[in-house]
């Protein structure tokens, strides 16, 4: 774990997560209140990554719409709609995650 809360590797998560545009996830914050966000609350956020008790935030359902025409209908078991559900994580837990993949 102190590899992934080491400085360098969070600011490349950081930078990664931002680039991606996400949607907020269930904290309502948006990439652009992240690094606020995440300079305040760092210290605390690193002890409790390293001492284990971090818990991740819910995951907010959000919708991304389906690519439209033959191809995508036709690998979809319901028929054709309009989007498909998935889940947006908070910024914090993001930003994590990307850490812990890059380690």
């Amino acid at each position: 774990m102190e590899a992934v809360v080491e400085k360098a590797n969070m600011a490349r998560a950081y930078r990664r997560v931002v680039a991606n545009k996400g949607a907020p996830g269930a904290d309502g914050m948006t990439v652009h209140q992240l690094a606020d966000h995440l300079k305040e609350c760092w210290p605390t956020l690193r002890e409790r990554l390293l001492a284990g008790e971090y818990h991740p935030s819910p995951i907010r359902a959000v919708e991304i719409p389906q690519a439209q025409g033959r191809d995508a209908t036709a690998r979809h078991p319901h028929g054709d709609r309009p989007a498909d559900p998935a889940g947006a994580a908070s910024g914090v837990d993001a930003t994590l995650r990307s850490g812990v993949l890059r380690i």
